[in-house]
């Protein structure tokens, strides 16, 4: 479990490096470059989710396993928050159309019509909005299963009565 819990709170520090990163004013960042994010955090949810369900670990009041310190499910509900505030600002900044390069150009185009040449630091900023949609619901999705795996090991490493 140690080594699990190690492995999804690696995945949150970096999504939340990331996430930060596209902050930044011309930072260059896109999905691209990140997308193994998008996907490592898969096989620990299928894991977080087949303990919860076979240890009863799970407790429907919250999002964090029953045995976790109050703090941790208010955080999660914080970041919960924070994803759905995340993603309705990517579908405003994205209504016009997503940022690509046709024919060496920078250009906002919306499902291959209306094209608009825009400029590379447009398109980065577009393409930084992509990453930071994405990189939000990435906290959660590796936040949960550090919250469940560190629970689990602290519970292994009691000592039973």
């Amino acid at each position: 479990m140690l080594l699990l819990f190690l492995l999804s709170a690696l995945g949150l520090v970096v999504s939340l490096g990331i996430h930060l990163y596209t902050f930044l004013p011309g930072c260059g960042v896109e999905m691209k470059h990140v997308w193994p994010m998008h996907i490592c955090f898969i096989p620990l949810f299928i894991i977080v989710m087949q303990k919860r369900n076979r240890d009863s670990l799970g407790n429907p009041k919250s999002f964090t396993p029953a045995n976790a310190p109050q703090w941790m499910n208010r955080v999660a509900t914080v970041l919960l928050i924070y994803i759905i505030v995340n993603f309705g600002m990517l579908i405003v900044h994205s209504t016009d159309g997503s940022a690509a390069i046709i024919d060496g150009k920078y250009v906002r185009e919306n499902h291959g019509r209306d094209i608009v040449e825009i400029s590379e630091v447009e398109y980065h900023r577009l393409q930084a909005y992509i990453v930071r949609g994405f990189s939000g619901h990435w906290l959660i999705f590796y936040y949960l299963p550090a919250v469940t795996f560190f629970t689990y090991w602290r519970r292994q490493k009691q000592p039973t009565p």
